[in-house]
């Protein structure tokens, strides 16, 4: 197997309303970032695609979106396949059997910014994990690998009771007349209930009629809840060898708060009284082996150790210490206007527990709570990023110098270590919450820090507003992101 080739293929996706172009200086990053850390030696390629079928057209609803962009995924990928049989034959390799791999398998990341992270995790149920592709007499089959999956200020939870206002219940069908169908999803007010087995595969994979059946007795209140819950939609997202969650921190995000971009809850908290009492879908007869997975977990009743699977381990800090670091700045941050320093900020990641089960949950007797959720999300193994922006978006009056100052991320934290000597470096999703999250607007600091995560180019006046988060990127996502493409080891799927 010494020739094995693999091929890494970065998806993006953008938000609501937006567009590729959007994406355009994280794509840049990246390219960037692999061309300086990749190894010679390694036999791997890179392509770095910003999707643009949802481009002006996200509305009509996280499903349709999702579909859409599952489509164009699989088409990127057959792309794929069909270059590597094109540059084999133009090497006069063209000795591939029918149905031969010759060693080459791709490795697919994708990052979603804002609802593209909704969109990511809905389309995973649709992506071909098998590529055929045949030039003429040769026809390859390329297996395809989950390897990072990435979202930025993404609401995972919703907006529904994660407004940076509370947003009284009569006024949420606004959303549904701003925003279409995509608002209604967001702010979960639906008023049909979801069923698995309404949904239409495009893949021309369906779903075996014994879980057809199974599906038929389950009912959704929303596709948030879907996207949770549902064994097609968390066994795929499962897969992915690393998870990770960028959120803004300290109410500086107006679009989407720290709690539901992070999916952090109150310790013990139900928090959808009002919603009606359905039936979700814990499928207590589920063969992991029907979807080659092993690793996804939902929550088992009764479970004691079922708190454990919303743990958060500190793993890092980044603060001030960084802006000495100017060289590494200045080598990452080719063609900006400033690279004389680093950027001033701030930010802290924490990791969840992966849990390995050999099989799916039981059904729960309630209906399951935004809690829910978020525990169910947690026990899949995610690293969250939490950033503190407030120096780079505007302010109503002059703020303090950042170097004189203490960071009220590092102080937060580290008034939770002296308080808890015994449990100093895990934290549980309700402390998280309130040590992170902030307690909105400070007065000063106006809360324009959606889009700083990604840098966004998405037209002249977001390139122009957000370009000094730009070494941020180059530092924060690409570099750790570039870092965990590049760990990507092939494997058969008896490892997966």
């Amino acid at each position: 197997m010494g020739n094995n080739e693999t091929h890494h293929v970065m998806i993006l996706e953008h938000g609501i309303t937006g567009n590729h172009k959007e994406m355009g200086y994280v794509a840049e990053a990246l390219r960037r970032e692999y061309r300086e850390s990749k190894n010679e030696k390694e036999n791997t390629t890179l392509l770095v695609v910003s999707a643009t079928c949802n481009d002006h057209n996200s509305l009509d609803g996280i499903g349709n979106g999702g579909l859409r962009f599952a489509n164009e995924i699989n088409e990127v990928l057959r792309g794929v396949v069909i270059k590597i049989i094109r540059d084999n034959q133009q090497r006069e390799c063209n000795a591939l059997s029918v149905n031969q791999t010759n060693g080459t398998s791709i490795a697919l990341s994708i990052l979603g910014n804002s609802m593209g992270g909704l969109y990511a995790r809905y389309a995973l149920k649709y992506i071909n994990w098998n590529i055929h592709a045949h030039v003429g007499s040769t026809l390859m089959n390329v297996p395809v690998i989950p390897n990072v999956f990435v979202t930025t200020a993404t609401p995972h939870l919703g907006l529904k009771n994660f407004t940076y206002w509370k947003v009284p219940r009569f006024m949420e069908p606004i959303a549904g007349w701003v925003m279409g169908q995509s608002g209604n999803d967001l702010f979960r007010r639906n008023t049909r209930s979801v069923k698995r087995n309404k949904v239409i595969n495009n893949n021309h994979n369906q779903t075996p009629p014994s879980k057809v059946q199974r599906s038929e007795q389950y009912n959704y209140n929303d596709i948030i809840e879907q996207l949770s819950f549902d064994v097609e939609f968390i066994a795929p997202l499962s897969k992915f060898r690393r998870r990770i969650a960028y959120a803004n921190a300290f109410s500086t995000d107006i679009a989407v708060t720290t709690a539901t971009a992070a999916f952090l809850t109150d310790d013990d908290n139900n928090d959808d009284d009002d919603r009606p009492c359905c039936s979700p879908v814990y499928s207590n007869d589920y063969n992991p082996q029907d979807s080659d997975d092993s690793r996804s977990s939902l929550l088992i009743e009764g479970d004691e150790n079922e708190s454990t699977r919303s743990i958060h381990m500190f793993v890092s800090k980044c603060s001030e210490e960084e802006e000495n670091n100017n060289d590494d700045a200045s080598r990452n941050h080719q063609g900006s206007e400033d690279t004389n320093s680093v950027p001033e900020y701030s930010s802290v990641r924490f990791d969840t527990a992966t849990t390995y089960c050999s099989s799916f949950g039981k059904i729960k007797k309630s209906s399951p709570s935004v809690s829910d959720m978020a525990r169910n999300l947690d026990s899949l193994g995610w690293s969250k990023h939490f950033i503190d922006n407030r120096p780079h978006i505007p302010k109503l009056f002059k703020r303090p110098n950042y170097k004189k100052r203490e960071s009220s991320m590092k102080k937060n934290l580290d008034i939770h270590e002296e308080n808890n000597k015994t449990h100093t470096s895990c934290y549980s999703s309700g402390e998280l919450k309130r040590c992170l999250s902030g307690n909105g607007w400070d007065g000063n600091t106006l809360p324009f820090g959606h889009s700083f995560l990604i840098a966004s180019t998405r037209d002249p006046v977001h390139k122009f507003l957000y370009k000094s988060a730009r070494p941020f990127v180059d530092q924060v996502i690409a570099k750790e992101v570039v870092e965990e493409m590049l760990q990507f080891v092939p494997r058969s799927e008896d490892d997966c």
